[in-house]
């Protein structure tokens, strides 16, 4: 046998061991080790440790400005046609009740829906497409898919964002009027 597939051999047997330990606090920290083969057949034993503090593991933060619940409140009782307040989650968890005046784009069924023209969107959504001058308000359940919906506008011309990063979850634990479409 060559000594290359030796080497390829012994690699194969090699083991890899990791473990993930996550505290119930708003810091985690991540620990693994690993054994991985060199390439002379010599296993070389890594180790590494993250320990940060972390804002919220469920939510992300985008490029755009961020705003809280009192913000938030503000934007939907003024009904300013300046802002267009904009629900992420899909269809059946905007159904059962939202934000006040927002309308429902869901960004993991219909990415890409900002990127479609005027006619087709109206075609799909039953509602006119959202302007590029209004400013966008995004808001999801936990602040992750508002993010990504946040992001991909910026993609299709929306300059003009808001990201709600705390989200319904947050609009709920403070009490925010809840409205909920009248069945058909």
């Amino acid at each position: 046998m060559s000594a290359v597939r030796a080497v390829l051999k012994g690699a194969f047997r090699t083991t890899l061991r990791s473990s993930v330990v996550l505290r119930r606090t708003r810091s985690f920290a991540i620990a693994s080790s690993a054994t991985r083969p060199n390439m002379s057949g010599v296993s070389v034993n890594v180790k590494s440790s993250v320990d940060k503090t972390a804002r919220k593991y469920s939510s992300m933060e985008g490029a755009a400005p961020v705003i809280d619940f009192p913000k938030m409140k503000e934007i939907a009782e003024s009904k300013d046609d300046k802002y267009v307040i904009v629900d992420v989650r899909e269809p059946d968890e905007y159904s059962a009740g939202h934000i006040p005046g927002a309308i429902n784009i869901p960004v993991k069924s219909s990415p890409g829906a900002l990127g479609l023209d005027a006619e087709e969107f109206k075609d799909t959504f039953g509602f006119e497409k959202p302007d590029t001058n209004k400013t966008l308000v995004f808001y999801c359940l936990a602040g992750v898919r508002a993010g990504m919906g946040e992001e991909l506008a910026s993609t299709f011309g929306y300059e003009h964002r808001l990201n709600y990063v705390d989200s319904f979850g947050d609009w709920m634990k403070n009490k925010g009027e809840v409205e909920i479409p009248k069945q058909a």
